[in-house]
C-alpha cells in the first residue's frame, strides 16, 4: 500500500480517538459536578410547629435551633438568624397590604417574585441586604427574613415548607 493512502486513515483514527477521549472527560466531569450538587442539597430537616399565637408549621434543617418568644420565631445557627413574624392586615390581598401607604414595602422590594406557597399567596424579594418572604393567610401576613446572604437558600427552603393552618 502506498504511504500516502495509509496516512489519511491514521488522521481519521487519531481524530476519532481524540473526540472519544474528549467526550469521556466531558461526561465524567458532568457526572462529578451533578453528584456534588446533589449531596449539598440533601439536608436532614425537622418540623417545627409554632404555638397557637403564631399558628404555622415549617421544616428547618436539624442544625438550626428554634425559639419562639413574644410572637416571633427565631431560627439560628452559627451563620446567622432567620426570623418569622406575624401581623394582622386590613387587607385580604397581599399586594394591597404591601403597597399600603403607611408601610410601602412593595415599592422598596427588588427582585420581586410572586408565587403560591402551601396554597397561600406569597411575595418575596430583597430590601438592601435582607431577603424577605411575605405569606398571607386570612388577613394575617407572615414575614420570613434574614440579613445573612449565606442563609438565603436555607430561607428559601424554610419558606417553601411553610404551612397554615398547621395539621
Amino acid at each position: 500500500m502506498p504511504k500516502s493512502a495509509a496516512h489519511p486513515n491514521l488522521k481519521v483514527i487519531f481524530i476519532v480517538a481524540v473526540l472519544a477521549l474528549g467526550g469521556f472527560v466531558y461526561l465524567k466531569n458532568n457526572q462529578l459536578s451533578s453528584n456534588k450538587t446533589l449531596s449539598v442539597q440533601i439536608q436532614k430537616t425537622k418540623t417545627f410547629k409554632s404555638s397557637d399565637v403564631m399558628d404555622f408549621n415549617i421544616n428547618t434543617p436539624t442544625s438550626f435551633s428554634i425559639e419562639e418568644k413574644f410572637g416571633q420565631v427565631t431560627i439560628k445557627n452559627t451563620e446567622g438568624i432567620i426570623t418569622v413574624d406575624k401581623i394582622g392586615s386590613d387587607y385580604s390581598d397581599l399586594k394591597q397590604h404591601l403597597s399600603d401607604k403607611r408601610i410601602q414595602i412593595l415599592q422598596k422590594l427588588s427582585s420581586v417574585s410572586e408565587e403560591t406557597i402551601g396554597g397561600l399567596e406569597s411575595i418575596s424579594g430583597y430590601i438592601n441586604n435582607s431577603k424577605l418572604y411575605f405569606i398571607m393567610s386570612e388577613n394575617r401576613v407572615y414575614t420570613l427574613s434574614t440579613d445573612s446572604a449565606s442563609l438565603y437558600s436555607t430561607l428559601d427552603q424554610i419558606a417553601h415548607s411553610f404551612r397554615y393552618p398547621p395539621n
